[in-house]
Formats: structure tokens, C-alpha cells, sequence
């Protein structure tokens, strides 16, 4: 009989020979695998180094995808700091899309680099929802566009455009402290416009469009329509049923053929409809 058991310890050697080579055969492979990273990492900094201080990547001209009239590579430039040969890939793009939006037209940018030599801009533009009108102390009016946040954005110096409701009733004094935010104003006219929006969204005045949205400090809002001039009284909101209120009585109206000069819906128990003779009186 041998003194020990062969097979057994066969069995174990042989299983602590294979761990130690599966052990050794991963750490080559790591091994491999980190000089492999190493080399794709120092080849990407090699690359973008070269690209970088090449000649060959210097400005030669930036293109305005998508100008207008109111955004033109003219008017744009003097919002941006790049500069012929300026290496392409050293400009930062964000910081010169940052800069297009100072332009009071532009809502946002998207700014990509065109090798060899080029920068591409397109630019997506404010869309003006209606016209702030503002009068001063001396009576001298104002106008600016609003976008869809109630936000002025440029003063108009050209022909207000018709389609473009009015927003009246405010003080060109009470923006004195340089923001619209800071003056407490800013959710006013948000409100103006989302009057607006709910006025047209409801359809009960399909037929015409807004004239004006004029706002009292303290009466509230009144919307006035195009076509007769016809002033309706929302005053605060929330405006509970307005709207299906004012449905009726516009209804009633056309069915009587009346002619109406104002129509007050500020009381929820009842509705005041200042009627126009033939003559035109109240």
C-alpha cells in the first residue's frame, strides 16, 4: 500500500496550477488592455493637440445658416469674438452661442465647427405674440414686441404689424428700475398674454380677432375686439366662467342684432351689457 493517496493529490495540484495560470492570463490581459487605453488615450491627445495648432484648422469664415430680416450675418458680428485664423477648434462654442443670445432676436443657437476653416451658426428667432404700448408722462407712446412669455424684447421703430394684438394700459415710469423683473411687472403682462390665449383658445369670438388687451392696476384686464371695438371686462383672474358666459351673451347678441359697446363679466352673479343705439350712444 503506498503511504498516501495519489489521486488526491494529483487532483489538488493539478487545480491550484490551473488558478494560478487563469490568474496570470487575466493579469496580461489587463495589462494589455491598459496600454491599449493609454495608447488610444495619448493618440486622441496627440490628435486633438495637433488639430488644435495646426494652420491648417484656421478661421476663414462663419456662415449664418438661416439669416432673416431681423438676424443678418451683419448685425450679428458684433456679438462675436472670433477672428480670421482663429484655430477652429479652439473657439468655444458655447461661450459664442452665449453670445448670440444677447441679440434681441435670437431665442436660441446652435453653433458646430465645419473643418478645415469654418463655424456654422443657425439661429431659432423670437416670434412676437403681440405689442406693448407704453406712454410716458409727456404722453409719448412706446412700442415693443412680447414674446410668448410676456418678456418686451425689442423696441419696434418700423410699422406695427396689424395681425399683432395691443397690449395698453401700462406706464413706460413704472419700468424705470431697468428690468421687467425687478419692476414686478413681468407677470402682469404674462398674464395679458395668457388672456389672450384662453380668449382665442375658447373660440367664442371666432368670427373676429383681438384688437387690444388693456390693463387697469385696478379694474383688471379687458379684452377690446377688432371689428366694432366692442370692450369685454375680465377683470382678476382666476375668471371661473367667462368664457362660457360671454359665449351666451355673444350669441344673444347675434341672434337680437344688437349693437354692444361693452360687456362686463366681473360679477359672477350677474352680466352687464352696455347696449349702442342707432346713433351710436350707450
Amino acid at each position: 500500500m503506498w503511504p498516501f493517496k495519489v489521486g488526491k493529490t494529483n487532483k489538488l495540484k493539478v487545480e491550484k496550477d490551473d488558478d494560478r495560470v487563469r490568474v496570470m492570463s487575466l493579469a496580461r490581459v489587463a495589462a494589455a488592455g491598459a496600454a491599449t487605453l493609454i495608447l488610444i488615450a495619448a493618440s486622441i491627445f496627440g490628435v486633438v493637440h495637433i488639430c488644435r495648432h495646426s494652420d491648417a484648422f484656421g478661421l476663414k469664415k462663419f456662415i449664418l445658416l438661416n439669416p432673416s430680416e431681423n438676424v443678418t450675418t451683419a448685425n450679428i458680428k458684433r456679438f462675436l469674438e472670433l477672428y480670421p485664423d482663429q484655430n477652429i477648434f479652439s473657439v468655444d462654442l458655447h461661450s459664442v452661442r452665449k453670445a448670440l443670445l444677447k441679440h434681441h432676436w435670437i431665442a436660441d443657437a446652435r453653433v458646430t465647427r465645419v473643418p478645415p476653416e469654418t463655424i456654422e451658426l443657425y439661429v431659432f428667432e423670437k416670434v412676437p405674440v403681440a405689442v406693448l404700448t407704453a406712454a410716458d408722462t409727456r404722453g409719448e407712446i412706446s412700442r415693443y414686441y412680447l414674446d410668448k412669455t410676456g418678456e418686451p424684447f425689442t423696441p419696434i421703430v418700423s410699422e406695427i404689424p396689424e395681425e399683432l394684438p395691443e397690449i395698453t394700459g401700462f406706464k413706460k415710469e413704472w419700468f424705470r428700475q431697468g428690468s421687467i423683473e425687478a419692476s414686478g411687472l413681468h407677470g402682469d403682462l404674462r398674464e395679458a398674454i395668457r388672456l389672450m390665449d384662453l380668449f382665442e383658445g375658447n373660440g367664442v369670438a371666432a368670427a373676429d380677432r383681438i384688437h387690444s388687451i388693456h390693463f387697469d392696476k385696478k379694474l383688471g384686464y379687458s379684452v377690446v375686439m377688432d371689428a366694432d371695438r366692442k370692450k369685454i371686462l375680465f377683470g382678476w383672474p382666476p375668471y371661473g366662467d367667462s368664457f362660457t358666459t360671454l359665449g351666451r351673451v355673444l350669441a344673444k347678441i347675434h341672434e337680437d342684432r344688437e349693437k354692444v359697446r361693452a360687456i362686463d363679466l366681473r360679477e359672477s352673479e350677474f352680466t352687464v351689457v352696455q347696449r349702442m343705439t342707432e346713433e351710436g350712444q350707450t
